[in-house]
């Protein structure tokens, strides 16, 4: 696991600055938004995948072939994704023929890359669910190491065009799946050409009414944003959500790691889950809180040694949306204990929720054209989601010190970059009308804070701490 998060965020960090350098802002922001348009395929299934385990896993325990539950699930799942892929590809097609844009060969071999790689994450969950652990982690960072040293070799010594790197992203989709494949090859109820279309009911694709709530809520969360910079704001400042999604983003991911082993130990472990479970959640937003301070401080000198052209007008904004969205990602330990004690059907519902409220950012930035509307907007929706969260998982006697603690490190985010942000202006000798405008935006965003956080705090977080 810890090799495949290496490459997953080296795949970013590392080809940025090689694309930037190569290709130009513009066209690295192009391919950033392409990218982000096409990784959708990589949520095709809808969650769909998610169920299934316990058939494929009892099956497996007894030494027998998977129930006919299993068979349906897993049939439906290529039907879907397939559907998808094909759709993605067709439209693609309809747009450069008949509707007279042309759209880039490269863009399809991105909707296929991410298709195939659809269909690999899906067999890594069922690998994890027989055991096969290791095998599954070992192909899925094969092909992402492959792919990232492939790629990196390419630009830096062969000058590749997006048509080469894209076609790179596809070849690798292909191997990995290959290798994943020969892994299998002693569980037959896994393979891509296994049957089962007969045994998909109008109930296998009910099940999707739960399940398609997590994946896009993920995609809205880490590409909506890419594609609705592209509209609004310069190719620079795109380029640098896309290095601050990925330093961040590897953050949560530590926190989302901590949360599934959270859950699990939370669940068996009765007499002393409070306890463990207080320790994690407090423990993650220190950490958050600590890397966001970090990043204010640093006020993108470090990040533009490698990323070239990203400190540009509207990065401290950028930097500052991310680093106080970051306390909350504790929630997701929250989050993910609550599915495992039952809570599917509440978490697919705040799931909904939050892309719904998504889309809305996305429509009013879109709407005024103002890229400091949409960060306003994007950081309401996730500091608002984490702190629904808190008061939705009071249950587990852990709300009211997590947001307290979550707001602490809101605060201190605040300061910090109030105190940074005043050094520079006063060192820079700029007017005083640049200096109030900037004052006024961080006192409205800083009052808006407040405020989200003195609504939530008035909320009964407490109300069942003593009883658990």
């Amino acid at each position: 696991m810890a090799l495949t998060q290496t490459a997953l965020v080296g795949a970013q960090l590392l080809l940025l600055p090689l694309q930037v350098r190569q290709w130009g802002a513009a066209s690295t922001a192009q391919w950033s938004a392409a990218i982000a348009m096409a990784s959708i395929m990589s949520a095709s299934d809808l969650g769909l995948k998610a169920f299934g385990h316990a058939a494929l896993g009892e099956a497996a325990r007894a030494g027998l072939p998977p129930d006919a539950s299993f068979t349906s699930i897993w049939a439906a799942l290529r039907l879907l994704m397939g559907s998808i892929a094909l759709l993605g590809v067709t439209s693609a097609w309809a747009v450069s023929t008949l509707g007279g844009a042309p759209v880039p060969v490269w863009l399809v071999w991105l909707v296929v890359a991410f298709a195939i790689e659809g269909l690999l994450l899906a067999r890594i969950m069922y690998m994890d669910t027989l055991g096969l652990m290791v095998r599954a982690e070992g192909c899925y960072a094969m092909m992402l190491w492959l792919r990232l040293l492939t790629a990196a070799t390419a630009l830096k010594a062969f000058d590749a065009s997006p048509a080469t790197l894209a076609a790179i992203y596809a070849s690798s989709a292909l191997i990995g799946l290959a290798a994943q494949s020969f892994a299998l090859r002693g569980h037959p109820a896994l393979r891509l050409t296994a049957g089962g279309f007969g045994a998909i009911t109008v109930d296998t694709f009910w099940l999707l009414r739960y399940s398609m709530a997590y994946p896009l809520a993920n995609w809205c969360r880490i590409s909506l944003p890419v594609l609705v910079l592209s509209t609004v704001a310069q190719a620079a400042l795109v380029n640098a959500y896309v290095a601050l999604r990925a330093v961040f983003g590897f953050l949560r991911a530590v926190v989302l790691h901590v949360g599934r082993y959270m859950s699990v130990q939370f669940m068996e472990a009765a007499a002393l889950r409070r306890r463990r479970l207080l320790l994690w959640c407090i423990g993650s937003v220190v950490l958050c809180t600590a890397f966001a301070l970090g990043v204010v401080l640093d006020a993108g000198a470090l990040l533009s040694r490698w990323v070239p052209g990203i400190s540009i007008a509207g990065y401290e904004w950028m930097s500052l949306s991310f680093s106080l969205a970051a306390p909350f990602f504790a929630c997701e330990i929250l989050l993910l204990t609550w599915m495992r004690d039952g809570g599917e059907q509440h978490v697919a519902m705040l799931h909904f929720v939050y892309v719904l409220l998504a889309l809305l950012a996305a429509s009013a930035c879109l709407a005024t054209k103002s890229l400091h509307v949409y960060l306003v907007a994007w950081l309401v929706v996730e500091v608002g989601f984490g702190a629904t969260v808190l008061m939705r998982t009071r249950q587990y006697g852990v709300a009211l010190p997590v947001f307290r603690t979550a707001a602490s490190g809101i605060a201190l985010v605040l300061l910090c970059f109030g105190a940074v942000q005043g050094t520079e202006l006063l060192r820079s000798g700029q007017g005083f009308a640049h200096l109030s405008q900037r004052l006024a935006f961080f006192a409205a965003l800083s009052g808006l804070m407040l405020l989200q956080l003195r609504h939530c705090a008035r909320e009964p977080l407490g109300t069942t701490e003593g009883g658990a």
